[in-house]
């Protein structure tokens, strides 16, 4: 199962050392259309 998660966070609340678990995907609030829509074709894709 493929999942994206979206924080309201920073970045930094979330990584680990400034790198995040592998096979981790996040997007960050604020985030438009546009790029939800590149991160859900990456998420899929990988």
């Amino acid at each position: 199962m493929k999942l994206l998660f979206t924080t309201g966070y920073t970045r930094n609340a979330i990584v680990h050392n400034g790198v995040l678990d592998p096979h981790v995907q996040l997007i960050s609030k604020p985030f438009g259309l546009e790029q939800l829509a590149k991160k859900v074709r990456e998420v899929i894709t990988a």
